[in-house]
This record gives structure tokens, C-alpha cells and sequence, in this order.
């Protein structure tokens, strides 16, 4: 069994620089159907804290990560780049909380 962050998705061949870390998006539960009627335009708040696999790091961090581990980050800190239409999501190792 691969890890996610070595699947056959095709990955832009990026090279994080300045401490960044490029990670998998987000792991999201899956949304609930409400008993209750919402607006269309309804959004369900974003966890503050979310899971990501690590896909390439910096040279100068100085965290101990490779490929494939899990960390947990702070969600709002995660920038969203999109890079010849797809999109990839990297995040400052000062955001990584910690690893599991």
C-alpha cells in the first residue's frame, strides 16, 4: 500500500525554497447531510487544525520530516498555489505543529 503522496496523481514537479514544505491537500472529513435546511451559499467552518502528508521540503528546513509523513498543520496558514492548472498547497514549517 503507497501512501498518498506517492499515488499516480500527476504532481507538478515543484521545489519548496525558504522553509516551505509542500504537502497533499488537506485530509477533510466528508461533509454531513443536515436534518436542518441550510442556504445554498451555506459554508461549514474549516477546522483550525488538519492533517497533511508531506510531499518535498526545503533544504534549509530544520525539521526532521520526509516524504510521506503526516503532520498536523494550522489550516488557515496552508497556502493554495495554483501552478499551470493544478493546484499545489504549501505551508511554513513554523505552522507544522507536530507529526503522528
Amino acid at each position: 500500500m503507497s501512501c498518498i503522496c506517492t499515488d499516480r496523481l500527476k504532481r507538478i514537479n515543484f521545489t519548496p525554497a525558504n522553509r516551505y514544505v509542500y504537502v497533499t491537500p488537506p485530509e477533510l472529513p466528508e461533509e454531513e447531510i443536515s436534518p436542518v435546511l441550510l442556504p445554498e451559499d451555506y459554508k461549514k467552518e474549516a477546522p483550525a487544525v488538519v492533517a497533511v502528508s508531506v510531499i518535498k521540503l526545503a533544504e534549509g528546513c530544520k525539521l526532521k520530516l520526509k516524504k510521506c509523513d503526516k503532520v498536523l498543520i494550522e489550516s488557515h496558514m496552508l497556502r493554495e498555489i495554483l501552478v499551470e492548472g493544478r493546484l499545489i498547497h504549501i505551508i511554513l514549517e513554523n505552522y507544522i505543529l507536530g507529526t503522528y
